[in-house]
């Protein structure tokens, strides 16, 4: 086993000779009998454990230890002052200086090899603790180095879906139009009222799909605040436009519809979005109730905020569990509910009646 290596740095041989014989069983011993000598030492050796005398001619055991100091493989290694000045001044600048203990001359042997090995033991936990710190900190280090290699990875990938997505959803508008021409054509020209069915069905089945894929496109714009259009918009043309493309499936099914909202209700928000999110909710009405009878449409306004409420009768939605409704609602509802957070205010859905649901758009005012 290697023994651990002292440097014992004093002018005076007698003092050095004693040194050694009480330390040379233990340890492995190299002496200095001046400042400079231990200077050389220090920049050339490694030691675990620094004695060092303050009286000594030329650099005095203070200046030696602010030297050592500036080395940095001996920025821990512990000094040990020898000295026979016990006053406060001396004791207080040698630890100013860097040094860990003091020893005073005549030396006692036990006390003297009892502060060295706790000296050493100290040490030895001290740099263990740096080791383990540093092996930490490069573990550390490489994790957030891979930890941010994966997040520009993600990075990458959710950027590339955004403008897939958009590129898609743009892509589709030129078939989903031309589709709903041939469409409109044959329906126009239809003989059999079964074929004219069928061409309502996939007309409605067309604009289904058209307003999934500017839901898509929207959801993935989000975040970018130039794709949001928040101005002052008459809430009942908004609603006219909604009837306007969504008549033929409640004329169809024989729905009676009422608007009540003020033609002078104004609400800050953005048309394209929030007449998507209604759109939406009403596709989930018409899949989800085949006997509705009435929808209805109102505003109400107080101190805080305006409301737009869509009223259904009779209406089957489960609304104290929106676990149990399809996929494609929860798609729209969730919609719903993130356009109305991107205009500060709130969507939700509540029976105040008996069969009777209520859709409503809180506009803070």
């Amino acid at each position: 086993m290697n023994k651990d290596r002292i440097l014992v740095v004093d002018d005076n041989p007698k003092n050095i000779q004693l040194l050694g014989s009480i330390l040379s069983e233990t340890y492995e011993i190299e002496i200095a009998l001046s400042g400079r000598e231990a200077i050389e030492w220090v920049n050339q050796e490694h030691f675990e454990l620094i004695l060092l005398d303050i009286m000594m001619p030329e650099i005095n055991g203070f200046e030696v230890c602010k030297e050592i100091r500036k080395i940095k493989k001996f920025d821990n290694v512990p000094i040990i002052f020898l000295t026979a000045k016990t006053d406060h001044d001396s004791i207080v600048m040698g630890f100013e200086t860097g040094g860990q203990d003091y020893i005073t001359k005549p030396f006692n042997i036990t006390e003297l090899l009892v502060r060295v090995k706790t000296h050493l033991e100290l040490h030895k936990t001290k740099s263990a603790l740096i080791s383990s710190n540093n092996q930490l900190e490069t573990k550390v280090k490489l994790r957030t180095e891979e930890l941010q290699n994966k997040n520009s990875q993600l990075e990458y990938l959710q950027n590339f879906n955004n403008k897939f997505i958009c590129y898609l959803g743009n892509e589709l508008k030129t078939p989903i139009t031309r589709i709903n021409t041939t469409v409109t054509n044959i329906k126009h020209s239809a003989e059999s009222s079964k074929l004219l069915s069928l061409t309502n069905q996939l007309e409605d089945s067309i604009k289904n799909l058209d307003l999934i894929s500017k839901i898509a496109t929207q959801i993935m714009q989000i975040g970018n605040s130039e794709t949001i259009n928040i101005k002052p918009t008459l809430l009942n043309q908004t609603i006219e436009s909604v009837l306007l493309d969504t008549n033929s499936i409640w004329k169809d099914n024989q729905v009676e519809l009422s608007n009540t909202i003020s033609l002078t209700t104004k609400i800050n928000l953005d048309k394209d979005y929030i007449r998507n999110s209604i759109i939406g909710i009403l596709n989930t009405i018409y899949d989800s109730n085949s006997k509705i009878k009435n929808i209805d449409f109102s505003s109400q306004e107080n101190e805080k905020y305006t409301k737009l409420n869509i009223s259904c009768y009779p209406c089957s939605i489960n609304t104290a569990n929106l676990n149990t409704i399809p996929n494609s609602a929860t798609l729209f509802y969730n919609y719903a509910e993130l356009i109305m957070k991107l205009h500060n205010g709130i969507f939700c859905i509540k029976k105040e009646v008996e069969e009777t649901t209520i859709f409503e758009w809180s506009f803070l005012r």
